[in-house]
């Protein structure tokens, strides 16, 4: 008994990862791998695994030429930007380390089926330990993994056998990132072994999807308000503040150094003032002296950007200046705008279905979950006040991930990360309040 008490939370996660096998591989393999082929889940995995059997077969190297995707004129994939080939990639790489070297169409198939369901389990690992430092109670992170392993709707469907996309990577670095994040603004022994790896994965995330520039935005604001939040209560927290900017440094100077060839000007323009930011985060935590700019600290990192422009200016050709800024305004109020008149399915609000407004497609995407973590995200608007950092980058996280989710389905496979998360911590409060009542 006394055995079971102190291990049997790793009965939990052992409960977890058979549920998510189950789930992801065991129970749709037949509808996947067919006696003619494997089928894939969506069109964008058709294309990703025809370019993986092209790279494979071109020895490892982006085909500058494809007639299949712009007959007769061809397409080179070595013009576009590096998101739209890097999964690619990934899946050739895959193919060929399990074929030895020498991969094959089928093989390349298999793979490209496979791993996204791989990829999908493995993500449930940061859920474990994002909930227990917050927490400090590995029972609670053992049920917040079982929870991530059950989680239906896009989490689960976009990170299964057969949708071989980016979004499966996408979850998967994410959640790393964000893991490896929270373990260096612990102070662990290990910090800076965490940084590098959070920059490194950071790094990798922008390669597959530039729309993960949302994480460096991320780790931007919270910073702002962190330091400012510290300040005002008179313990400024100048460590953890250079702990975030030293991650956006290898962030951002190893993608520019990565993908300087083809990086956007929209990308670039969206880049630069976060690198202000990140200069104006680092002087301040080394100078340490920010001790009565409070209330002036919004006035400066506004100044910050507007200085990160300035000195992106030579890098961006003027006349498309206006226009990517502009583009870039737009871009992020599309993350927040409701477009309800929307035809694709995935751009609608989560909230709307036909035309009108219901709670089916939540309930759909998280079950009870989506109402939990609605209190949740109140009890972490409260104890924010106890200066925790783990409460305090939780409830930031969480709310710049639901705000895009309300406007877009698409995001509800990253805001179940946080509502996984929220749910575990909400419950767990709830219990401890009910027991110290009694």
């Amino acid at each position: 008994m006394k055995i079971l008490k102190k291990y049997g939370w790793l009965l939990i996660i052992l409960l977890a990862l058979i549920a998510a096998i189950i789930l992801r591989i065991i129970l749709p393999w037949n509808t996947i791998f067919t006696p003619n082929g494997v089928i894939f889940t969506g069109v964008d995995a058709y294309y990703y695994a025809h370019l993986a059997d092209l790279i494979s077969n071109n020895n490892m190297q982006i085909p500058t030429f494809d007639s299949y995707f712009d007959f007769p004129n061809g397409l080179d994939y070595t013009a576009l930007p590096s998101s739209f080939n890097a999964y690619g990639i990934f899946i050739a790489i895959l193919a060929w380390v399990f074929s030895l070297g020498h991969p094959t169409k089928q093989i390349v198939d298999i793979v490209s089926a496979i791993h996204p369901a791989i990829l999908g389990i493995l993500a449930l690992i940061p859920i474990f330990f994002i909930t227990k430092k917050l927490t400090k109670n590995n029972w609670v992170a053992s049920g917040a993994m079982l929870l991530g392993a059950v989680m239906p709707g896009e989490y689960m469907g976009r990170a299964s056998l057969g949708s071989a996309d980016t979004h499966c990577l996408e979850i998967f670095l994410f959640s790393f990132v964000v893991m490896f994040t929270v373990l260096a603004l612990n102070g662990e022994k290990r910090r800076v072994l965490w940084i590098i790896l959070s920059g490194l994965i950071g790094i990798a995330y922008l390669l597959i999807w530039q729309g993960a520039v949302i994480f460096t935005v991320l780790l931007a604001i919270f910073a702002i308000m962190w330091l400012m939040w510290t300040r005002y209560k008179g313990q400024t927290d100048y460590e953890n503040t250079c702990v975030i900017a030293s991650i956006l440094s290898i962030i951002l100077i190893g993608y520019l150094a990565v993908s300087y060839k083809h990086i956007s000007n929209n990308l670039l323009t969206l880049v630069a003032p976060l690198v202000g930011v990140v200069a104006f985060l680092i002087y301040t935590g080394l100078t340490q002296k920010a001790r009565n700019w409070v209330y002036f600290i919004p006035l400066l990192v506004l100044g910050a950007i507007g200085i990160g422009l300035v000195v992106s200016f030579p890098f961006v050709s003027p006349s498309f200046y206006p226009y990517s800024l502009a583009n870039v305004i737009q871009q992020a109020l599309n993350l927040v705008l409701w477009h309800v008149s929307s035809t694709t399915a995935e751009e609608l609000p989560i909230l709307i279905t036909l035309g009108t407004v219901t709670p089916n497609i939540p309930w759909a995407y998280f079950s009870f979950t989506w109402y939990i973590a609605f209190a949740g995200i109140g009890i972490l608007a409260y104890q924010w006040r106890k200066t925790d950092i783990n409460i305090s980058f939780l409830l930031v996280w969480t709310i710049l991930m639901i705000v895009p989710t309300l406007a877009m389905r698409r995001f509800a496979y990253y805001s179940a990360i946080n509502i996984i998360i929220v749910t575990a911590w909400t419950l767990w409060v709830i219990v401890k309040f009910i027991l110290r009542k009694d």
